[in-house]
């Protein structure tokens, strides 16, 4: 990370819509103040960007796990007859 770096940063502050060539370091579509973090955190190293990109992006298995997950955690409504709960009742009696 160099003084270049820091100038996109500069050149998109607070802007939306962004991707990682435009200085959206975190993945989240904006510039703010925790992608200027990241490239202080890492001001001086030189090396490869995609391994760089690759601690802050998620990559899609872990996307789609989360998505897994989060599915099998939405609560289901369960389907009753017409009749409800006493309907239920009645036919477990006569059963």
């Amino acid at each position: 990370m160099n003084l270049a770096d820091l100038q996109i940063i500069g050149d998109n502050w607070n802007g939306t819509g962004k991707s990682w060539i435009t200085g959206d370091l975190t993945g989240d579509g904006l510039v703010n103040l925790a992608d200027l973090q990241i490239v202080g955190d890492h001001w001086g190293q030189s090396g490869d960007f995609a391994q760089l990109a690759a601690q802050f992006i998620p990559e899609p298995a872990a996307l789609l796990l989360g998505l897994a997950g989060a599915c099998l955690y939405v609560p289901r409504r369960r389907r009753r007859g017409a009749g409800g709960a006493a309907s239920d009742l009645r036919s477990w009696r006569t059963a």
